[in-house]
């Protein structure tokens, strides 16, 4: 399990957190990410030997490291499996297993290994032309029964988890959205789709840069020149990128993604579902509001014309700062959470109704606290599922901040003493 010798603590005992070991050698996480050309060698001699690094941030136990090589540079990720088992203050930390909805699928939807993670979506990317028309797209949304394929909300929430953007740092007051298109597109080329390689049918919006405005322009032809039909073959895209507007086309709607530069459309009826299967994301008062964003996941094709026409999409709302959200007031708490300065996790449910709580503290040297956003007064299912989580809570003894959204935001705990402020 990549534990250290047993006969002698390992050489880090009493290191503060944040220092892995490449083949031997102790070094600072930072210095690794930042030098990782000059370590080039300490890298190759790592998967050569030891097929890992190792974390430190334990006293007595080296949790293992997958070492993962993408355009030539090295990059680490935490083993699968294994993410809560590292400090709380350890950037490779991650929920429990029982507090992710990937848990909710039959095995096989989601597969992950050291070298791989393989999904089984529940939409069809290519559609064999038979003379009839395409099939209809499955229905989006947490409406969405069928657990054997993980749909598009669970594929979104599933790429904001293995990239860390539901966990809440000091540091996550400086996310915006180039961090958001680097930590996901990190893990494509280590990930397939119903068999297909995620970083060929998925096009994560790029930010605008000028200096890269050209190679950005031809990997957007390149991912819309696959999608023309063939003589019996009709392929579908993925595009993933902030919401900027919804709003009238000729005919139907077009949605706006921020650093895109094409319009994606849709027609009434598709809108109409979505809205109805993401009414808080969708919302106009979400739209509207400064301390929210939208995301969306987009199943497209090409049109004869050469338009970009959506089949089916999902929406998440985060705060301004990508931090998925499943409300406005849950947009407010994690923005407070920040503030104070706490390292906290978002649980992401993917595409089932699993209860969760709101947000979980995870400050060092302390006991997990979770807090709960109770926002929908005098709804029967809502009042007896609160009252459920209530009593749960109070026989296991988890400790639990509450905030019912007509009272003031509640006292938040002090952040660990050598948290970065």
């Amino acid at each position: 399990m990549g534990h250290g010798p047993a006969s002698s603590p390992p050489a880090h005992a009493g290191r503060p957190p944040g220092f892995v070991r490449l083949a031997g050698t102790v070094l600072p996480l930072a210095s690794v990410r930042r030098d990782r050309a000059q370590l080039a060698h300490l890298f190759r001699k790592a998967r050569a030997e030891d097929s890992c690094a190792y974390c430190l941030c334990r006293p007595r136990r080296d949790l293992r490291l997958v070492i993962r090589v993408r355009d030539g540079r090295h990059h680490l990720a935490g083993w699968p499996g294994e993410g809560h088992e590292h400090a709380a203050d350890c950037e490779f930390h991650k929920l429990t297993p029982d507090l992710s909805g990937r848990s909710g699928y039959v095995e096989g939807a989601i597969v992950e290994r050291p070298d791989a993670l393989s999904v089984r979506l529940n939409q069809p990317l290519t559609l064999r032309l038979t003379g009839a028309a395409p099939p209809s797209a499955a229905p989006g949304g947490p409406a969405v029964e069928a657990r054997r394929g993980v749909g598009l909300l669970g594929l979104t929430h599933l790429l904001f988890e293995i990239a860390g953007l539901n966990h809440g740092t000091p540091a996550a007051r400086r996310t915006i959205w180039s961090s958001c298109h680097r930590r996901i597109s990190s893990h494509l080329p280590h990930i397939t789709v119903s068999g297909e390689p995620l970083e060929t049918v998925l096009y994560v919006v790029p930010p605008f840069r000028r200096d890269s405005a050209t190679a950005t322009r031809e990997a957007l032809d390149a991912f819309v020149e696959r999608l023309v039909p063939g003589p019996r073959l009709a392929r579908h895209g993925l595009v993933l990128g902030e919401v900027k507007e919804i709003g009238p086309a000729r005919y139907g709607l077009q949605t706006t993604l921020r650093h895109f530069p094409r319009r994606l459309y849709l027609d009434d009826a598709l809108h109409s579902r979505l809205t109805r299967s993401y009414p808080r994301a969708l919302s106009a008062t979400a739209a509207a509001s400064r301390e929210a964003r939208q995301v969306g996941l987009f199943v497209v094709t090409r049109s004869p014309g050469g338009h970009l026409t959506v089949v089916d999409g999902a929406f998440m709302l985060t705060t301004r700062r990508y931090l998925p959200a499943d409300s406005l007031h849950e947009v407010t708490m994690a923005d407070a959470l920040t503030a104070r300065g706490l390292r906290f996790h978002k649980p992401l449910r993917y595409d089932g109704a699993a209860v969760f709580p709101d947000f979980v503290i995870s400050n060092a040297g302390s006991d997990p606290v979770y807090v709960e956003v109770y926002g929908v007064r005098g709804r029967e299912g809502y009042d007896l599922r609160r009252r459920r989580k209530q009593e749960f809570y109070r026989t296991s003894g988890i400790p639990v901040i509450a905030w019912t959204v007509a009272e003031p935001l509640p006292s938040l705990p002090d952040p660990a003493p050598d948290e970065e402020r």
